[in-house]
């Protein structure tokens, strides 16, 4: 048996999927664009709670969030003071993710940490932590295995797997001599 209709009452919208206007939708905040009463440092908590994030990153998303900058820089000094937020543990979790999930290479996840603002130094440091003892040539080996099925029948085959490699940054030395090692006769390109 059907349900009746519950009446539409002024201001209402029809149909269980319609949205709400942005209005209703809205949450009250300061002129700043800020929850009234915010702190910096509770925000900051909050978004290291989702993931591990670099000082810059974090000082980056709390002014895009309606600190200013001064708030933003006392909050991260009293996170980093409480060991809340760690460059080097935040890079050293990136790195090992993207070498183990994404077969990324060292040069690329320099980049990347660059990018996120980790200093080169850290980033280093984080690079070798995540290698493991591993070599960055085996790395190469498990980024080869997960795209090749077989041996590399062509030309084209190899230029697009040594474009593949640059790309997930490795050497290009290094690319070159895996992929020779698994080409079938002529599909080795001319030096």
């Amino acid at each position: 048996m059907a349900r009746p209709r519950r009446p539409e009452r002024a201001g209402e919208s029809r149909g269980a999927g319609a949205r709400r206007s942005s209005a209703s939708r809205a949450r009250p905040s300061t002129a700043s664009g800020r929850p009234p009463g915010a702190d910096p440092y509770i925000a900051g908590l909050t978004l290291l709670a989702g993931r591990d994030l670099s000082a810059a990153q974090l000082a980056d998303r709390l002014r895009r969030r309606g600190y200013t900058p001064q708030a933003a820089d006392g909050a991260i000094v009293r996170l980093r003071r409480e060991g809340a937020l760690d460059d080097h543990r935040a890079a050293a979790a990136f790195a090992r993710r993207a070498m183990a999930v994404r077969r990324r290479g060292p040069a690329r996840i320099a980049r990347e940490l660059a990018a996120r603002g980790v200093d080169p130094s850290v980033a280093e440091a984080a690079i070798a932590e995540a290698l493991d003892g591993r070599s960055p040539e085996a790395l190469l080996e498990q980024s080869l295995d997960r795209r090749l099925s077989g041996p590399i029948a062509s030309r084209a085959e190899f230029r697009r797997l040594y474009q593949y490699l640059l790309r997930q940054g490795f050497e290009g030395a290094m690319a070159a001599a895996a992929l020779r090692r698994r080409a079938e006769g002529d599909a080795v390109p001319d030096e």
